[in-house]
């Protein structure tokens, strides 16, 4: 299977993912493309932020991960043929994301889109219709929590579209 989502605790490992592309993908990628998010120290008028923490509804979190990955990239199986081909976007041959859940420090990874595709066009351009979908459609809800009075602040995607959970 060529396929990895997940929601973890742990740190981002950028190794695992590109571990996985390489052996799934089994030496047919023309290209691989990642995108990893990183927490920034944004100014706020409450402070900078220190962190960032993340929560989520695991369970449709992880199976909206899946659905809006298969929208969008035509799986190259073992035998070269693409699933759904009329339905999909991009022919690919491996993918791996992972959002951490918890405490994430400014300069941490939070998110990790690995993609192999049979040529680099097609990993690039479906990493970075991803992460953008993903963060319209996932739920996951960041919290940023500055540094100074130690103030919260719950923050919505701006490509978050909760018309998509239905």
């Amino acid at each position: 299977n060529g396929v990895h989502v997940s929601l973890t605790s742990s740190p981002i490992d950028i190794t695992e993912a590109i571990d996985f592309i390489n052996k799934a993908s089994e030496g047919r990628a023309g290209g691989i493309s990642t995108f990893i998010g990183v927490t920034r120290k944004d100014a706020h008028q409450d402070g900078e932020v220190d962190h960032l923490i993340y929560e989520a509804h695991v369970t449709m979190a992880e199976k909206k991960m899946l659905e809006v990955m298969r929208r969008k990239a035509s799986l190259v199986t073992n035998f070269g043929m693409v699933v759904n081909r009329l339905s999909l976007k991009y022919a690919i041959l491996s993918v791996y994301i992972s959002h951490t859940l918890g405490r994430v420090n400014v300069g941490e990874a939070s998110i990790i889109i690995a993609a192999a595709g049979v040529h680099r066009r097609e990993a690039i351009d479906f990493v970075s219709e991803a992460i953008d979908l993903l963060k319209a459609e996932v739920p996951v809800w960041k919290k940023e929590v500055y540094s100074g009075n130690g103030e919260e602040e719950w923050k919505e995607n701006k490509e978050w579209h909760p018309e998509t959970l239905r």
